[in-house]
């Protein structure tokens, strides 16, 4: 089996950590996934004067988007731990705990909070390749970067 990846690398050791939460009950699932990416970004607007070089920028806007792809019986596992709780698979919030080493390198533990589905999508055929379901995910918050925020925050 191929590893799995984050950020499109693969990685000697790798685990997706699901912490879902609704009226107070977690699940928790671990090597879920087969793929996972995600990223962040901020948009600045520089200010002009009379100058045709910028005067000073704006703080701006913090963004956060990614994808996974989970294999067929977690991804079934969530759908159904979400209608024994009469919730629906796009209402389900979650944080999301990466954690992958390489070689002999330290391990790296991301964290993405506030995480909802955006989409899912099935595409099955017969052969030897396992089942997965690629999700988006919407981030409402921010990503955890081995665990300092974009702005230098701390978990």
């Amino acid at each position: 089996m191929a590893s799995p990846k984050v950020n499109r690398v693969p990685y000697d050791f790798a685990s997706l950590e699901l912490s879902i939460e609704a009226d107070g009950e977690p699940l928790s699932i671990i090597d879920a996934f087969t793929e996972i990416e995600y990223s962040d970004n901020v948009e600045r607007e520089k200010y002009y004067g009379s100058n045709r070089v910028p005067v000073d920028a704006t703080e701006g806007v913090y963004d956060a988007e990614g994808a996974v792809t989970f294999r067929r019986d977690a991804f079934n596992q969530i759908v159904d731990w979400g209608k024994q709780r009469g919730k629906g698979f796009y209402q389900l919030e979650m944080t999301l705990t990466i954690s992958y080493a390489h070689k002999d390198e330290p391990l790296v533990k991301d964290t993405i909070r506030r995480v909802k589905f955006g989409s899912r999508e099935n595409s099955h055929s017969q052969g030897p390749e396992n089942l997965v379901v690629p999700c988006d995910l919407f981030i409402q918050d921010r990503i955890f970067f081995d665990g300092i925020g974009p702005f230098g925050e701390t978990l």
